[in-house]
């Protein structure tokens, strides 16, 4: 592992292999009850293993030939986990300049390399999610950048997708909204909390707008330019509460828990 040494060009085109980067410095701070911000928020353990551990499940050395580490809260602890860790990929640590999902985005890009790079959220759980097809439609879809998106209920935790299915180009985003609280177990399409970037769509970027995640995806809604991949999954859970911290345990433990996603092949 090397954080200092650069990524190159090399099988990071369009339909080769690609490098990934697990996005780990969020503060966590809806779960400090449970962390006392003493662990961040990746490395809780969720069934006997680390969250992380479930985004580097996702991935496959068919198509993922490097995984990059965005850190920054606790980034020493994340370090010893994956310098203890002994993962099956060539790994680096990228370490974020300013606050901000943004510039955490850029900063792991730059570290890359690469010009399309798949970026994964280190606090969700997915099973089943296929970011190899969604790497492989991303590619076909001529399109800078492409949500991957699956079919969830309690969609008021979820960001919901709308979307022109014939073009699959996402119009709108909502976060979380709180109408779908009387209407629980409706499903929805929602962000699966991975997204495929390519350097094109960096000029797209408006940290005016958002230094977080909006200020990425915003701009290339309003733009035509971000596509959306509906992947299969067997359940979606965002660990970012104590509620959802909970159902996920229930879920890995194999009781009946919300946040289940509706199967459906992408």
């Amino acid at each position: 592992m090397s954080g200092s040494q650069r990524g190159s060009q090399d099988g990071s085109q369009r339909g080769g292999m690609y490098d990934c980067v697990i996005m780990c410095g969020g503060l966590g701070n809806r779960l400090k009850p449970l962390t006392h911000d003493t662990v961040p928020k990746p490395l809780v353990r969720v069934g006997g293993r680390e969250l992380i551990t479930y985004a580097i499940d996702l991935l496959g050395p068919a198509f993922i030939r490097q995984v990059i580490f965005a850190v920054d809260h606790h980034a020493d602890q994340l370090q010893a986990w994956l310098e203890s860790a002994a993962l099956s990929y060539e790994t680096r640590l990228s370490f974020q300049e300013q606050p901000g999902y943004l510039n955490a985005v850029e900063c792991a890009m730059r570290e890359s390399g690469a010009e399309t790079v798949l970026f994964c959220h280190a606090d969700e759980i997915k099973p089943g999610l296929r970011l190899d097809r969604a790497l492989a439609h991303h590619s076909a879809s001529g399109l800078p950048a492409t949500v991957v998106t699956t079919y969830a209920d309690r969609l008021y935790r979820h960001w919901v997708v709308s979307g022109d299915e014939s073009s699959q180009r996402v119009t709108d985003i909502a976060i979380c909204p709180d109408d779908y609280r009387r209407t629980p177990d409706q499903n929805g399409l929602v962000l699966a909390g991975a997204l495929i970037l390519d350097k094109a769509a960096f000029p797209r970027f408006d940290p005016e707008l958002s230094l977080d995640y909006l200020g990425i995806v915003r701009p290339l809604i309003d733009a035509g330019e971000l596509g959306y991949f509906v992947s299969p999954t067997e359940a979606l859970f965002n660990i970012s509460t104590q509620e959802e911290y909970e159902d996920a345990i229930a879920y890995v433990s194999g009781e009946p828990a919300g946040g289940r996603t509706r199967l459906m092949e992408g």
